[in-house]
């Protein structure tokens, strides 16, 4: 263990750093070369960079996948007065490399990476707030190397945020991307409906895997950052045989939002023209709350994390998928009541759970599922429960038609 004190000038960078410790450095002339232990590092350290102050934090030693050593730290800076300043932010990484110098070895400089840079508290007339951030990744095992960006802006004296995601890489050769965008605080009246959020999106190269978990960003929730992932929390991941995909997200309300409100997604994914082109897969997914407030965070499709009731008197989420290269249609509809002296039977308040299944040789339609006497029971059912009484009446039931269907429970 040990400590050093860092105090000069490193091309225009006045720095000063005391008292930085560590522990269990190990740096060798034989494999492995080098081990970064553990360091302790003021909180915060100060350097004048151009006349103005750079604060410099998160100082650590690491060991890069490829063994090298690397200086990982975090720096931000800040630009200008309030209300118009600019704090600019990042991520830094200074990697070394041990090279051979006629029979000697040398540690020197190899790379400079930034993991990440962030702008926030940008202001100008028409806009209250700019922030957003650009990660970078490389040789990830499945997004290969790239980068990912992410922008919020507030407009003044406009009760509307635009919130947009976008992530380019190339892995094995291939070239990915997708963009996802959604604007909040609308008010466009459609007929009888007023849309209060509109979202939209293209990828390339690129499927996804799972059904999104809402729209976050419209109640002030954070966006997703993890790579591949877009605003509605769908996680895309590169796929060289497929080519473009579309997608359309609508928010909406009745005059009453309390009476109904929900948002619904229709995406649409082709093939590559490797793969012949057409239509690859159709998506649509949503939900939808009665009795309740607007609430756009809402999960968006059946098997989305969350609470499945959405807080609402009655609720309702849909997912629709047709596989065109492998013709099968999959639905699926929950619904679940929690009104009063009326609430569904099943988990969560669930009031019936439907899944339709239809492709080449197979098909079902299933309303419902049996129940056994222990577990779950995943029946349609409703139950009428009243205080102090409890519950007064139910039903439960079930119906299914077609192949591969639940095993029939054993007679009562």
């Amino acid at each position: 263990f040990g400590s050093i004190n860092i105090t000069g000038n490193l091309g225009g960078l006045d720095l000063h750093a005391g008292n930085v410790k560590f522990e269990n450095l190990q740096v060798s002339n034989k494999s492995p070369y080098f081990s970064p232990g553990k360091w302790s590092v003021p909180g915060e350290i100060g350097v004048n960079f151009g006349g103005f102050g750079l604060a410099v934090s998160n100082i650590d030693m690491v060991k890069t996948s490829s063994g090298d050593p690397a200086l990982k730290f975090h720096a931000a800076i800040t630009i200008g007065d309030a209300p118009a300043s600019i704090t600019a932010s990042g991520g830094i990484k200074i990697i070394g490399e041990l090279k051979d110098f006629n029979g000697r070895q040398r540690w020197v400089y190899k790379d400079f990476e930034v993991d990440k840079i962030c702008l926030s508290g940008i202001s100008f007339p028409g806009v209250d707030d700019l922030s957003g951030c650009i990660n970078f990744f490389k040789d990830n095992s499945t997004y290969g190397s790239g980068f990912r960006g992410q922008v919020h802006v507030k407009f003044e004296n406009f009760n509307a945020d635009l919130t947009a995601v976008a992530q380019f890489g190339r892995v094995g050769g291939s070239k990915y991307f997708f963009v996802d965008a959604l604007v909040c605080g609308l008010s466009l009246q459609m007929g009888p409906i007023t849309v209060k959020g509109l979202g939209g999106g293209v990828y390339h190269r690129m499927t996804r895997d799972s059904i999104g978990a809402g729209l976050p960003v419209c109640t002030g929730g954070a966006i997703p950052d993890s790579i591949g992932t877009s605003i509605s929390g769908i996680h895309y991941t590169p796929d060289a045989n497929k080519g473009l995909g579309l997608k359309l997200t609508i928010a909406m309300a009745l005059p009453n939002e309390k009476a109904f409100n929900g948002n619904v997604t229709f995406e649409m994914l082709f093939n590559s023209s490797s793969e012949g082109g057409g239509i690859s897969d159709a998506w649509i997914y949503g939900n939808a709350r009665f009795m309740d407030a607007m609430n756009i965070h809402a999960p968006c499709g059946v098997g989305s994390p969350g609470q499945k009731p959405n807080g609402s008197a009655m609720s309702a989420n849909v997912d629709l998928h047709m596989d065109f290269n492998k013709k099968h249609f999959h639905g699926q509809l929950e619904v679940y009541l929690d009104a009063g002296f009326l609430k569904g039977s099943g988990p969560g308040n669930q009031l019936g759970f439907a899944e339709v299944s239809i492709k080449p040789g197979d098909w079902y339609i299933k309303i419902g599922k049996p129940f056994y006497g222990f577990g779950e029971d995943n029946r349609v059912g409703m139950d009428i429960n009243v205080p102090v009484i409890g519950n007064i009446a139910g039903f439960r039931a079930y119906l299914q038609i077609g192949k591969n269907l639940d095993p029939m429970p054993p007679l009562p």
